[in-house]
């Protein structure tokens, strides 16, 4: 094997589920070098250079080492190997890494179908002995509307389990539906949807579908046409161990207490059950109907503390950096009044990152920003209060 040349993937270690990965990874060499490369037919992707000491103070007889970095799609995936091309001045060597299966193997798109009384019924009838009280955590007998032991009033209908009390109901606002309420379905859904055709999955806050599975009962907090069971996520009304996976995708920001709602999305699961969970870290404030936290990695993993066997921690393509910054920059903009508006999309990057912010503070894109505004895209906010 040619020495001349190293290189070492650190990331992804398993085939990937996605249909864009992260890549990242060092490679070092005798020759100096110019690029580290895939490619395939047609097309060819390069990786982006980092400092790497670490690297060349392990291997001092390759003292050329760098990290590399980027993305890539799973076309460039051969039977879980992929073939990094390392170019130096001494021409190209090709070193191929193989990749762990993956923790869950990819599907094609499931079918879906439209939402009807019939499906809703069908779902409702698969999960109706296996609800519980969401005041005293004791099993509900099928079809009661009243707990035998605590005397907690619902409302069940064929095509609508609604697990909340007349008082928590009379809580939530009429909101009307918006683009973001649409729940979508990623490749990693499709994966778990496949793998459990005849088993039961949970959608924490589903939000509002045209087409939906007969194996995912959606919960919600709004009475959507698709919605197939009301409670709120900190206190979910079913028994331990329901269901076989659970999906909470940019939910959890917008629950009251988190911590609750990851314990009872813990406690629903199955032993060995998946989660699937997203939710948003740089991304300006949006209520439907409320907007409590952002998290970073470590708080979402602090969620649900050690019950969770980790497998995967990465960044979504719908969660790249450039949403966050689309966001921030849009509700800035939105947020001045119009006659302002040019001199802040005349801004380079490179002006505002030249200047401290408190040298912009006498700006009028930053001193006319409307208190709303302010508060959407703020980088923090404070209290001051006084105990009752």
């Amino acid at each position: 094997m040619d020495q001349t040349t190293l290189l070492h993937l650190d990331l992804p270690r398993t085939t990937p589920v996605y249909g864009e990965f992260e890549i990242r990874g060092w490679a070092a060499s005798q020759a100096p070098l110019r690029r580290v490369f895939v490619e395939q037919p047609g097309d060819r992707i390069e990786f982006a250079f980092y400092e790497r000491p670490d690297v060349r103070a392990a291997y001092p007889s390759h003292p050329h080492a760098t990290g590399f970095s980027g993305s890539l799609t799973g076309n460039f995936i051969r039977e879980h190997r992929v073939a990094f091309s390392v170019e130096t001045d001494a021409g190209i060597t090709v070193h191929e890494v193989e990749l762990a299966p993956p923790f869950l193997p990819p599907a094609a798109p499931p079918p879906d179908f439209p939402v009807t009384p019939e499906l809703k019924a069908r779902k409702l009838a698969r999960v109706a002995h296996r609800m519980a009280c969401t005041r005293c955590k004791h099993a509900m007998p099928t079809g009661r509307e009243v707990c035998p032991h605590c005397g907690a009033q619902f409302r069940i209908t064929p095509a609508l389990l609604d697990f909340f009390t007349p008082e928590q109901r009379a809580t939530i606002p009429a909101v009307d539906a918006t683009p973001a309420s649409r729940g979508g379905v990623d490749e990693v859904m499709h994966a778990i949807i496949a793998r459990h055709s005849d088993g039961l999955i949970l959608d924490c806050g589903a939000g509002l579908k045209d087409r939906v599975y007969p194996n995912v009962l959606n919960l919600e907090i709004m009475d959507y046409p698709c919605t197939d069971v009301r409670a709120f996520n900190e206190s979910l009304p079913f028994q331990d161990g329901t269901f076989d996976a659970v999906f909470t995708l940019a939910v959890l920001e917008h629950v009251r207490d988190p911590f609750a709602a990851g314990r009872e999305i813990m406690r629903v699961l199955k032993p060995g059950g998946m989660l699937y969970s997203m939710v948003p870290l740089m991304v300006p404030f949006h209520g439907y109907p409320n907007h409590f936290y952002n998290m970073t990695v470590e708080g979402h993993k602090n969620l649900y503390g050690t019950a969770l066997d980790l497998l995967d921690a990465s960044v979504p393509v719908s969660g790249r950096p450039i949403w966050g910054l689309h966001g921030l920059l849009t509700n800035w903009l939105n947020g001045l009044p119009a006659a302002h508006r040019e001199e802040f999309l005349d801004l380079r990057v490179r002006d505002v990152l030249a200047t401290s912010p408190l040298e912009q503070l006498k700006r009028n894109y930053v001193r006319l920003v409307t208190p709303e505004a302010n508060m959407e895209v703020a980088a923090m906010t404070r209290l001051i209060g006084r105990k009752r």
